[in-house]
């Protein structure tokens, strides 16, 4: 297994960590936290140029049709910003998603995905469930064609330009309805709490044509087909564990107490242990489980995620323990530690929780928990 970075991926590496020390800095991230503001549509302009946004998308309908070892790269340097945005969701999950599916607007979402003309958000979780399965859903459509549900957590849905909504099928294969933001009925409402961009979307008997609809495979493929997102997931949580390990690091080499750095006591060096050991294991599960994903292994699902348990665990681990470093002044948004714990604990749940995918890891390699 080698899981060093070919040419190719480190160009992409420094493209990325160029866009983020110039458009997207530290400093441009607190002034946004400070006015509420979380996201700004020139990045997408960015992304778009420098063909980010169809990382899954078929080389044939605009796409990069890249690797799973090429997105935890981008993703990985846009958690070390930490970058918000729906990237992750419209040109990762929402992408897949409709990759593995059929109908009429498949390709043009595809296309527009790609081009950054269209941003598809999923909202696939039903109120009063915990995360069951990218299609494990109760919304139904009326014999009129109508939708009515209610979606929660709902990742920067007020970026939408349409939503990828999950439905129930009755004969277990996975279904979605692609339904305009614009549309007549769709009440977006922005969740309250320590949350970066969560929202409730409602779906108020909004009609629906017969060409709106996405039919993709049987359960269980169609979380299998998310697999690359996990691990871009995991890349953009394993980047902000590293990113809270640097400053860590860099506040106990400068900040001085009893005429010492802070770094010179014990305690504070437990703590920096703490998040390195925390953000190497979510930088080495996810590079193996990509690699597994490149190279076609079986165990490829499994590794995802596994990835996705281990990075959801050691980025709440590593700002945890970056705040112990850091002590009372790591809660002043001016030092930037609060970005990182925002994203830790708004992404913890984010396509289901550690013990979720600890369950599906042994399904997937057919070990069964009783």
């Amino acid at each position: 297994m080698d899981l060093s970075l070919s040419e190719s991926e480190l160009i992409l590496k420094d493209a990325v960590q160029q866009f983020v020390r110039h458009e997207v800095s530290r400093e441009t991230l607190v002034s946004m936290y400070g006015s509420g503001v979380a996201w700004r549509q020139e990045w997408l302009d960015t992304f778009a140029s420098a063909g980010w946004l169809g990382l899954f998308v078929p080389s044939q309908l605009g796409g990069t049709d890249a690797t799973a070892t090429m997105a935890a790269v981008l993703f990985e340097e846009l958690g070390r910003g930490p970058v918000p945005g729906p990237v992750l969701f419209s040109s990762g999950v929402s992408a897949l998603l409709i990759r593995a599916a059929s109908g009429p607007m498949r390709d043009p979402l595809l296309s527009g995905i790609a081009t950054g003309s269209d941003v598809v958000i999923p909202a696939l979780q039903e109120p009063g469930s915990s995360w069951r399965g990218a299609s494990i859903a109760s919304a139904d459509l009326s014999d009129a064609g109508r939708l009515s549900c209610t979606k929660l957590f709902v990742p920067y849905a007020d970026t939408a330009s349409h939503f990828l909504v999950s439905l129930r099928a009755d004969n277990g294969a996975a279904r979605y309805v692609v339904v305009p933001a614009t549309a007549t009925g769709v009440l977006v409402r922005a969740l309250p709490g320590f949350l970066q961009a969560n929202f409730e979307v409602t779906f108020a008997d909004v009609e629906v044509t017969r060409e709106q609809l996405l039919a993709a495979a049987v359960e269980p493929a169609a979380d299998a087909v998310l697999a690359p997102a996990l691990v871009a997931l995991a890349a953009y949580q394993a980047g902000g564990a590293a990113a809270v390990l640097d400053m860590s690091i860099d506040h106990a080499n400068t900040r001085e107490q009893f005429g010492v750095p802070i770094g010179r006591f014990q305690r504070v060096q437990d703590h920096i242990v703490r998040v390195l050991n925390a953000a190497d294991g979510a930088h080495w599960a996810t590079y193996e489980a990509a690699w597994c994903i490149d190279s076609g292994r079986p165990e490829a699902t499994a590794r995802a995620h596994l990835a996705a348990a281990i990075a959801s665990e050691a980025y709440l681990e590593a700002t945890n323990g970056g705040h112990e470093v850091h002590a009372g002044i790591g809660s002043d948004p001016k030092m930037g530690l609060v970005l990182y714990t925002q994203a830790a604990r708004s992404l913890y749940q984010c396509l289901g929780t550690p013990e979720w995918h600890r369950l599906l890891m042994l399904n997937a390699l057919g070990a069964r928990p009783k």
